[in-house]
């Protein structure tokens, strides 16, 4: 019978770190920010590091960015999509496909149906929180019976 071999095992060490340099202190990482059109502009949804792409385009996939919305919003993959302002003017994937590349910056996430109205619309935008609220409401009350069947189509 062969006598077992055995291997030396190493642990892995993780070098140690070293004060930041004039390069490393330099360098910001890009990032890809997520909001929400209701509230102030200091309030973030989500923060993602832009590290798709390559080392002279850097950022991030849009379907990631969506998806994560997406799941954020409740899971409304079928009505949520990103702009590039919180009034929803300027939808991204009008320039941007959902396999392209989102630069680094702002992007907000709108749910259709959850639309903030235009600034010329309204003045204080209570209008839009009594619209969500009752429209959030109405969704999620277990009282209220479920919605009648779609009519039979005729083949």
């Amino acid at each position: 019978m062969a006598s077992p071999q055995y291997h030396t095992i190493t642990p892995t060490v993780r070098p140690p770190c070293h004060p930041p340099t004039a390069e490393t202190a330099a360098f910001t990482p890009t990032r890809v920010c997520l909001r929400h059109p209701g509230y102030t502009t200091d309030n973030i949804l989500l923060t993602l590091p832009a590290v798709d792409g390559t080392q002279s385009r850097l950022g991030l996939h849009h379907r990631t960015l969506l998806s994560a919305g997406a799941i954020i919003s409740g899971n409304k993959f079928s009505h949520a999509y990103l702009s590039h302002d919180r009034t929803a003017r300027e939808r991204v994937d009008a320039t941007t496909p959902l396999d392209g590349l989102l630069e680094p910056g702002d992007y907000w996430l709108q749910v259709r149906g959850y639309e903030l109205p235009a600034p010329d619309q309204t003045g204080d935008g209570l209008e839009y929180r009594r619209r969500h609220t009752d429209q959030e409401r109405d969704s999620t009350d277990p009282s209220m019976p479920p919605p009648p069947p779609p009519p039979p189509t005729s083949t």
